[in-house]
């Protein structure tokens, strides 16, 4: 009687923590495209060189750096960070350096560091939030 008492007690704290426990974020950033222009001539974070090209990034995909520079613009909805790695083309090892690009922010000009993609490298992925 005494287990049956407790039992019942029990059981709409139970039912009160299961959702909570099992609710669990589900992270969909990797859909997260947002719009990046290629320059040459690269000069500092505020002289991006010649617009040579405008295409995308995609959120958690490694991006071979073929230019001197990027201009990565920030998503509509989510906030992100773009991480460059130089001297490697697969996102591998330490990054170089990062750049947050905030929702309703600018978009970031980033120095790649490639001059001639066949002898300097570098890659960067874009993070965002879910």
């Amino acid at each position: 009687m005494l287990f049956t008492t407790v039992s019942l007690l029990a059981l709409p704290l139970l039912s009160l923590a299961s959702p909570i426990t099992s609710r669990q974020a589900v992270c969909s950033s990797s859909s997260t495209v947002v719009k990046m222009d290629y320059y040459q001539g690269y000069m500092s974070p505020s002289n991006c060189g010649v617009d040579v090209s405008s295409g995308n990034i995609t959120a958690n995909v490694c991006t071979n750096m073929v230019t001197q520079g990027v201009n990565v613009f920030p998503s509509d909805s989510k906030n992100c960070v773009f991480t460059l790695w130089r001297g490697v083309t697969d996102c591998s090892g330490t990054p170089d350096s990062t750049y947050d690009l905030t929702v309703g922010g600018s978009a970031q000009c980033v120095g790649t560091g490639v001059w001639e993609p066949q002898w300097y490298h570098g890659s960067g992925k874009l993070t965002c939030e879910c």
